[in-house]
């Protein structure tokens, strides 16, 4: 609410300034240079028990073996200044906030898809997944912007189709992972019980060493 009062006008040019400068200070100076001081650290470093409860919020689940995976968040809040930049910068010139924009994304996805800076390559994988969607997306809003009304209709019709079999194939992947899961858990259970039911050719060899054991005993046993 405060940060809404003072950008809708009402607040004194003098506040509004002093606010813009803290944010500006905060977004473009600060939490960059605290990310660049902490992707620095060497991995022996970043290792530490008292370096990740400090700083554990810049590496976590990156991958520490090199800056330029380290500095992944870095790369992220870096990229948002970007988007502010373009956003209140190039507001008067939409060309070149589409081509900004493009340039922006082109570059995440290389520096995604080269270095793999998640710690996981599932991980890596959905973030490479997601910078897709973005581009694509993206490209999608720039055709709204530059098309005339028909391109317009037949780009939606397309946006529209296009999120369809976005939610089919997910819907399937989701399918097929439900199924896997409640056959592995069928399994699971079939198992236990047919073990219950009928021992395994080791408990039935344990059963017959241990009937052995106990007829040596009974034939060691001398009448008195």
């Amino acid at each position: 609410m405060f940060f809404l009062f003072a950008f809708s006008g009402q607040a004194s040019p003098l506040v509004s300034t002093l606010e813009a400068v803290a944010i500006g200070a905060i977004l473009f100076i600060f939490i960059p240079t605290t990310a660049f001081w902490v992707a620095r650290h060497p991995r022996v470093f970043a290792e530490e028990e008292c370096f990740q409860e400090r700083w554990g919020a810049f590496l976590d689940s990156v991958s520490l073996d090199s800056f330029v995976t380290r500095a992944y968040y870095l790369f992220f809040i870096l990229r948002r200044a970007y988007l502010v930049c373009i956003a209140f910068l190039l507001i008067e010139y939409p060309g070149l906030q589409i081509i900004a924009l493009n340039l922006g994304n082109l570059v995440a996805g290389a520096y995604l898809g080269h270095f793999s800076p998640h710690d996981s390559r599932k991980r890596n994988r959905t973030e490479l997944t997601n910078e897709v969607i973005v581009w694509w997306c993206t490209l999608h809003l720039n055709m709204f912007i530059v098309a005339d009304s028909s391109v317009v209709s037949a780009i939606g019709w397309e946006f529209c189709a296009s999120l369809g079999v976005y939610i089919i194939f997910n819907f399937g992947i989701i399918s097929l992972i439900v199924s896997r899961s409640l056959y592995l858990i069928g399994l699971k259970y079939y198992k236990k019980a047919h073990f219950k039911l009928k021992p395994s050719s080791k408990e039935v060899s344990n059963i017959e060493e241990q009937l052995e054991e106990v007829h040596k005993i009974i034939n060691s046993i001398e009448p008195i």
